[in-house]
C-alpha cells in the first residue's frame, strides 16, 4: 500500500474525486475503482485588531491585519462587523496603505465591507485600515469584533475568532478659577470641566481641592443650578450630574472654599528660574530699563 499526501483543495465544497483501487503487480485492478469523498471547509480567518484611541466616544483608527488560510477569490469581500461602535459620515478606508475609492469600502448598519478586485492567496497578510470609528459610549471590554470572508453572494468562507477592543473614559479637560486668591479668605472655585465621553445621568464629579478648608455653609451648583453635594476633608463631591455629552462644558462652582493659610507662588515653565519676578498668578514682571543717550 501507499501513502499519499496531498494539500486540501483551496475552495470550500465536497470533493468527490478520491478513488481506491487495489491492484497486484502486473497493475491489473482487482477490484471496482472505490469512489470517496471529503468535505472541505476554509476554517479560521487569522486577524488582529488595533486601535488609534481607545477612549469612550472618539473618534479613531481601526487596523485588521488579516490573514486567511485559503485562497480568496476575485470579487470576494470582507465583513467586519463592530461591537457597539459607529462609523462616522464621512469615513474613509485603506488597504495596504493605499485608498480605497468609496464604492469598494461601504458602511451597512454595523459592518464595515471590503470589496476585493483581485485575488489573495493563502496566507497572505493583508493591512485593511478604517478611519472615522467612533469607539463605544462606556468604558469596558467589547470582544464581538469580527471579521468574515465571503463571495459577492454573501456564501461564508471563513470566520475570525472574536477580537477585543478595551474601551476606557481617558483624561477630561479643565481649568480652575477662584473668586480670591487672598490667604485664609473665603473664595469660590469654579471648575469648567469638557469630558471627551459621554457622562451619563446621575453619575459624581469628584474634586480633591488640596491644602485647602471647606466652611460649614458650603454650597456647590452646576452652571446656575443648585446641586447636591457632600464633603469629606479636602474632597467635594458633586452627585447626580445631568447628563452631559461628550466635548460639552460642565460648569461646577464649590463655594465656600478657605483658601491655604499660606502664600503658594504658582510659576510657569518660563519663570521657574526666577522667583523674586513671579505675581501669584505664575506670570513674568518685566520690568524696562530706561537708557540715557
Amino acid at each position: 500500500s501507499d501513502v499519499y499526501k496531498r494539500q486540501n483543495p483551496y475552495y470550500a465544497g465536497t470533493y468527490s474525486d478520491v478513488f481506491v483501487v487495489i491492484k497486484d503487480e502486473a497493475e491489473n485492478a482487482l477490484n471496482e475503482p472505490k469512489k470517496l469523498s471529503i468535505d472541505i471547509d476554509y476554517g479560521k480567518l487569522g486577524a488582529t485588531l488595533s486601535v488609534s484611541s481607545n477612549e469612550a466616544l472618539t473618534r479613531s483608527t481601526y487596523t485588521l491585519l488579516v490573514t486567511p488560510k485559503h485562497l480568496i477569490p476575485v470579487n470576494s469581500r470582507l465583513v467586519f462587523t463592530l461591537d457597539s461602535a459607529n462609523v462616522a459620515s464621512d469615513f474613509s478606508c485603506q488597504i495596504n496603505g493605499v485608498s480605497v475609492p468609496a464604492g469598494n469600502c461601504t458602511v451597512s448598519g454595523s459592518t464595515v465591507i471590503f470589496y476585493f478586485l483581485q485575488e489573495i492567496s493563502p496566507d497572505t497578510a493583508t493591512e485593511y485600515k478604517i478611519e472615522g470609528v467612533i469607539n463605544p459610549s462606556y468604558p469596558g471590554t467589547y470582544s464581538s469584533f469580527s471579521i468574515a470572508s465571503m463571495s459577492i453572494t454573501e456564501e461564508l468562507y471563513s470566520l475570525s475568532d472574536n477580537l477585543a477592543v478595551i474601551i476606557d473614559y481617558g483624561k477630561v479637560e479643565a481649568t480652575l478659577t477662584v473668586s480670591s486668591n487672598l490667604a485664609q479668605t473665603r473664595s469660590t472655585y469654579t471648575f469648567l470641566i469638557t469630558p471627551k465621553h459621554l457622562v451619563p445621568q446621575g453619575s459624581k464629579a469628584v474634586l480633591t481641592l488640596g491644602s485647602v478648608t471647606v466652611a460649614s455653609d458650603f454650597a456647590c451648583q452646576y452652571g446656575v443650578t443648585a446641586g447636591s453635594c457632600t464633603v469629606s476633608g479636602n474632597v467635594v463631591t458633586l452627585n447626580s450630574l445631568p447628563e452631559t455629552n461628550a466635548n460639552s462644558v460642565i460648569e461646577l462652582k464649590a463655594d465656600g472654599v478657605i483658601n491655604p493659610n499660606y502664600v503658594c507662588l504658582l510659576y510657569t515653565s518660563d519663570a521657574a528660574d526666577d522667583s523674586l519676578r513671579v505675581d501669584l498668578g505664575g506670570r513674568r514682571i518685566i520690568k524696562k530699563k530706561k537708557k540715557t543717550i
